[in-house]
């Protein structure tokens, strides 16, 4: 829907001031992936995949989100694309608006 929350805080002194407090905007909230540390789970990696899928196969490229560490691989059937899948467990999957993979995770 194109809508994003904005978080603002109380950066002036209210005694100090005579109308309104300043604010400054300390963090905006969009739609789609969590980045930011508080909401990520401290316990378990958190990995971003995004998959590109073609005749000749699949392409998968991990990003570890707290650590950046970054992993790209290929596979030639959807059965090994699903084990390595279920064997990471990602948080997120980006998959292009044309694509016509489907996955459930949890």
């Amino acid at each position: 829907m194109g809508e994003f929350i904005a978080i603002c805080e109380q950066i002036g002194d209210p005694v100090l001031s005579k109308g309104p407090v300043e604010r400054d905007v300390v963090r905006i909230i969009t739609p789609g992936t969590i980045t930011d540390d508080v909401l990520l789970e401290e316990r378990r990696e958190n990995l971003l995949v995004s998959i590109y899928s073609a005749k000749e196969g699949f392409g998968l490229a991990a990003l570890e989100l707290s650590s950046g560490h970054f992993t790209v691989m290929e596979f030639s059937d959807p059965a090994t694309l699903d084990s390595e899948l279920e064997c990471i467990q990602p948080t997120d999957i980006l998959l292009s608006e044309d694509s016509h993979l489907n996955f459930r995770l949890g």
